[in-house]
């Protein structure tokens, strides 16, 4: 009961996330945005990190092992910031359903660092899978384009943040599943939030924080609190008790929350092309969870 409790509190952090990306779109720049968030979520992890780290097995060192995992991790949320803004212009609803094909290239990257994994090829629903990921894809970036709910760019750049999503996924589960769900994302949190200090304070403009008003500051805490710190450590904790596939097919719940949430406060719409693209890159995920959960 724990862990599924966990996974729908993961699930609704989740989807508020491009919501409060796409919200202070208009406030603050993306690097400041980024870097501020993750250091919120750097700063409570840190006393678990300091005691945690003192129970690692002499010759294991969760530093060094965090770095590939930590490195990809930087890019994509780099690139996940930028997606509300321009160039790239995406609204909340069309970013939060195509992102959610990091799950297909979370198996195209196992493929290529575990042969296990290479079995899913021989099955026909993982093809089935495959090819519901690309028209959904293609069903959402041509209707957002139309709509002006994205741009050309735009819509490029939410694939190439999904693949490094996907990798990100990969390079836990292979460096970082010795170690503690708390340790391994406290740890990989310090080197992204220090890489996204720097770039906040070369690109961004930290002070304009100062110019924040009580509300947008308490929300923008809350994203990173709720967005980044509680949002890992409780998909983790569903990962351990409920394993990867039904976790993963969990959390294709929360391009819903986003689309909700969005008309709520955004008033963002989506066309019924957009919802039939979105809904096929859903179906796409769920269909993958199954060939991995047939294997």
């Amino acid at each position: 009961m724990m862990a599924v409790l966990c996974l729908a509190v993961a699930v609704f952090c989740y989807g508020s996330v491009p919501l409060f990306l796409r919200y202070f779109s208009t406030k603050l720049d993306p690097w400041t945005v980024n870097g501020f968030r993750y250091s919120i979520a750097a700063i409570i992890w840190l006393p678990a990190v300091i005691f945690l780290s003192k129970k690692v097995p002499c010759g294991r060192s969760v530093w060094r092992d965090a770095l590939v995992p930590a490195a990809i991790n930087i890019g994509g949320q780099t690139l996940w910031a930028l997606l509300p803004y321009k160039p790239f212009d995406n609204d909340a609803s069309v970013t939060g359903f195509a992102v959610r094909s990091s799950f297909l290239f979370t198996i195209l990257f196992g493929f290529c660092i575990s042969r296990s994994e290479r079995s899913l090829a021989g099955k026909k629903i993982f093809w089935i899978g495959v090819a519901a990921s690309v028209v959904g894809l293609v069903l959402l970036s041509v209707a957002s384009l139309k709509g002006r709910n994205s741009t050309p760019l735009g819509m490029f750049m939410i694939i190439v943040t999904a693949i490094f999503w996907g990798a990100y996924g990969v390079a836990v589960h292979s460096r970082m599943k010795s170690y503690s769900p708390v340790l391994s994302f406290g740890v990989i949190s310090m080197y992204t939030a220090g890489s996204l200090i720097v770039c906040m304070l070369i690109r961004g403009s930290p002070g304009e924080l100062a110019g924040l008003d009580g509300r947008n500051l308490l929300l923008l805490v809350l994203s990173a609190v709720f967005g980044i710190a509680i949002s890992h450590v409780l998909l983790y904790r569903a990962i351990k008790d409920l394993g990867p596939v039904v976790t993963s097919g969990g959390t294709m719940v929360a391009p819903f929350v986003t689309v909700i949430g969005a008309m709520l406060f955004l008033n963002e719409t989506m066309t019924a092309v957009q919802w039939a693209g979105g809904l096929l890159v859903v179906i796409s995920g769920i269909l993958l969870v199954m060939a991995k959960r047939k294997e």
